[in-house]
């Protein structure tokens, strides 16, 4: 991890004690309705890595002969948003059943449960709904995850996801797009000089990039702020917000 990213990371270490905030929202008030936060997987919560990187470290798992790296804060994001009274968390994701699975049950958060442990939901390839069989079209154009599969009432679902309108037509309210994210890299001075299409193409986007979970959970305590709503989800952010000041001291948890 470089100076700068450790600095934004680990800035202002006093912000929870000194403002007597913590990182999830306030309870008050008669437990909430289920409000359902959901997590995709591939280029979301996990990176596909080369075949030959040596798995070597909690944040790297390997799949039969793929393997995949952990996006930076997951545990910690997962564990907190988990522990929000009425909060659910599930994972949609294209992948098969079996590889979903594996990951979940290799992601471990930081008091040693699973992901897989915790899930309310985990859909698969076979759930996603089929919308059209034109060979052409791209595989998030001929399939959609159907977010009522996770909760009937829409206004109390939102999920995050690294493709643009990969749930149904009548749910894109319900999505949190990523927008564009991109190859791993761990450290900022191994961007490629001349970056392809999956390179972060700026210092500011290999940052951004990194930061993109707490992002996704900024997005989602704006939901859980406005749990009493009549459609809680109607409160998702059109687009995912930046990270504008270093992650709370509960955080601090981090991937090297």
């Amino acid at each position: 991890m470089t100076l700068g990213l450790r600095k934004l990371i680990l800035g202002l270490a006093f912000l929870s004690s000194a403002t007597g905030l913590s990182g999830s929202p306030s309870f008050a008030g008669p437990a909430p309705k289920p409000i359902d936060f959901v997590f995709d997987l591939d280029w979301t919560l996990f990176y596909v890595l080369p075949k030959d990187t040596l798995v070597d470290d909690r944040f790297t798992f390997r799949f039969d002969d793929e393997v995949y790296r952990l996006a930076d804060f997951v545990p910690e994001v997962l564990a907190d948003i988990e522990s929000w009274p009425g909060a659910r968390v599930s994972f949609f994701s294209g992948g098969t059943t079996e590889r979903n699975e594996a990951l979940l049950k290799m992601l471990r958060l930081p008091d040693g449960r699973s992901a897989w442990d915790i899930a309310y939901k985990v859909l698969n390839r076979p759930d996603l709904t089929k919308v059209s069989d034109n060979p052409a079209l791209k595989f998030s154009k001929q399939n959609k995850k159907d977010l009522s599969k996770i909760n009937p009432n829409l206004g109390h679902v939102v999920i995050a996801d690294d493709t643009e309108e990969f749930v149904m037509p009548n749910q894109i309210s319900n999505q949190l797009w990523l927008g564009a994210t991109y190859t791993f890299y761990s450290n900022e001075n191994d961007l490629p000089r001349i970056a392809t299409q999956y390179d972060p193409p700026s210092r500011a986007e290999w940052k951004k990039e990194r930061l993109k979970i707490l992002s996704v959970w900024e997005a989602f305590r704006q939901v859980y702020r406005n749990r009493d709503a009549a459609r809680p989800a109607d409160f998702l952010p059109a687009k995912l917000p930046e990270v504008s000041s270093p992650c709370p001291i509960w955080l601090r948890s981090v991937t090297p």
